[in-house]
Formats: C-alpha cells, sequence, structure tokens
C-alpha cells in the first residue's frame, strides 16, 4: 500500500482555463479608475524609469510581451525604451540610452493618463491624470583659457559639460568677445584637436 497523504489533493488542468488568469476582484472592482501614484515629477536631477500606479489592476496575470502591448500611459517626447508591467497596477516606462539607462537629459516630459481609460475589471477613468518633469539642461563643470590670464585671439577654448552635448547648437548659441567686440568662434577640426592635445583639448 502506498503510504498516506497529507493534507488534501485538489484536481485541476495546467494551464489552467484562461478565465481564471484574469486579476481578481479588488477593494474598487466597480468603482472609478483611479491613478494612484506617478513619478518622477518635476524637476529631477535623473530619470531612471517613470512608474504610474492604478488603483485597479489594468492587465490580465499574462506574459510580459503580450501585457507590454497594453500602454495606458501617454508619454511625449518618447526616448528610446520599453514598457513593462509590475504586477497588474503597476506600469513602468525604462529608457534605453546609448551609455546610460535613463531618460535623456535637458528635456521636459508629459506624462498623461486620458480620460476614459479602463481597467481590466471595467473601471474607468473619469478625469485624465498629467503631469510633467524635466530632467536638467547641460552645466559647464570645467573651461580653459583660464579667464586670469590674458591670450591671444585665436588661442583655442575648451568647455566641459556634465552630460553630452550637441556641440554645434552649443555653438551657435556660445557668445565670445574680445576686447569688448564680438570674435566669431568656430569648432576645431579633429587635427587641431590633435596637435592641441598638450593643452589637455583632446
Amino acid at each position: 500500500n502506498p503510504p498516506p497523504r497529507t493534507g488534501q489533493v485538489i484536481a485541476g488542468s495546467f494551464p489552467p482555463a484562461p478565465s481564471s488568469l484574469l486579476p481578481p476582484a479588488s477593494n474598487d472592482a466597480g468603482k472609478d479608475l483611479r491613478v494612484l501614484r506617478w513619478m518622477p515629477e518635476g524637476a529631477v536631477p535623473l530619470a531612471p524609469e517613470l512608474s504610474v500606479t492604478f488603483s485597479q489592476p489594468m492587465i490580465a496575470v499574462t506574459s510580459q510581451t503580450d501585457a507590454s502591448k497594453t500602454t495606458p500611459v501617454k508619454l511625449s517626447p518618447t526616448p528610446k525604451g520599453n514598457w513593462r508591467w509590475i504586477g497588474t497596477r503597476t506600469i513602468l516606462f525604462d529608457p534605453i540610452g546609448s551609455d546610460l539607462r535613463r531618460f535623456p537629459q535637458a528635456t521636459t516630459y508629459t506624462v498623461e493618463v486620458p480620460a476614459g481609460a479602463k481597467s481590466a475589471s471595467g473601471g474607468e477613468l473619469k478625469t485624465a491624470t498629467k503631469f510633467t518633469f524635466e530632467t536638467p539642461p547641460p552645466t559647464v563643470v570645467a573651461s580653459y583659457p583660464y579667464a586670469s590670464r590674458p591670450q591671444r585671439v585665436n588661442a583655442p577654448m575648451y568647455l566641459l559639460f556634465d552630460q553630452k552635448i550637441d556641440a554645434q547648437s552649443v555653438l551657435t548659441k556660445l557668445k565670445v568677445t574680445a576686447n569688448g567686440k564680438s570674435a566669431a568662434v568656430r569648432l576645431m577640426t579633429p587635427a587641431e584637436i590633435e596637435k592641441d592635445k598638450d593643452k589637455q583639448l583632446a
């Protein structure tokens, strides 16, 4: 005889029927859908991800591939990245940068969950939820030549920023004066930069 079993034997099938994959009824079932919290908001030094949490389950318990197709949040501008769900009520956007996994700097982002968005249980968002966050503009952290020393008019100049910049765009905003008069500036060529390596312009 086989040894006696402890506990209760429950018969079932695997995988379960699709209807059993729906999220369980929540305390907010039958109520209006709400956006409970979000982050980031306002001016932030870094934004590694965007997250929005709802009062009701927004998706069925399913694969991430299927779940990521349900995106009730609008992000503008939208950098390269991916939407994913943490559980059934919180959606995240993970930016994918060329070097760091964070939202690009010097940008104001607008996030909106439009009115009419519906939860998996049929709850509806009556009023749109909208917020913004912004990453900081670039800041000069080092420069050459030194302001305390006289310089010739054609001296090479170097500016180091705390983030990647579009050199041509910065050049159009740069104002240089010599003896009180505006002086024309241009980007140095790679050959000129190589020649001035001894002045730490590389």
